[in-house]
C-alpha cells in the first residue's frame, strides 16, 4: 500500500511548512489527486489518520479533489476525457494523444491555527 508512504510525505511537507505560516495545529489539508495516480482515497485517509497521531496534524481532515484523466489529440488538438487508454479522439478518431491531466498528486492548501 503506497498510500501510507504518500501520507507520510504529506505529513512531512505540511509539518515543514507550518512555521512559515505561523501555525501550530492543522485542521484541514486540500489535495488534488489524478485518476492515473492510482491512489485510493480511503486508504490514503486511513494511512494519514494512523501516521499523523501525535503530530500537529492529528485530527486534520483530508479534502481530496479527484482530477479526471484528460487527453489532447495530437492530430486535431481536441481535449477530451479519457475513460480507457484505448480511447480515440472523439472528433477525428485519432488514437494518438498526450495525457494532459490525471497524474496529479499535490497539496494545494492547508488550514490551521
Amino acid at each position: 500500500m503506497h498510500e501510507t508512504a504518500i501520507a507520510e510525505n504529506i505529513i512531512d511537507i505540511v509539518t515543514s511548512e507550518m512555521s512559515k505560516h505561523g501555525l501550530t495545529k492543522v485542521q484541514s489539508i486540500k489535495l488534488r489527486i489524478g485518476e492515473m495516480s492510482h491512489v485510493m482515497p480511503d486508504a490514503l485517509i486511513f494511512g494519514f489518520d494512523v501516521m499523523s497521531k501525535g503530530t500537529p496534524l492529528e485530527g486534520a481532515k483530508l479534502i481530496i479533489e479527484s482530477v479526471a484523466t484528460r487527453g489532447l489529440c495530437k492530430k486535431c488538438g481536441t481535449e477530451f476525457i479519457i475513460k480507457d487508454m484505448l480511447d480515440v479522439c472523439p472528433k477525428c478518431e485519432n488514437p494518438y494523444f498526450e495525457i494532459i491531466s490525471g497524474k496529479e498528486l499535490e497539496i494545494t492548501e492547508f488550514d490551521g491555527s
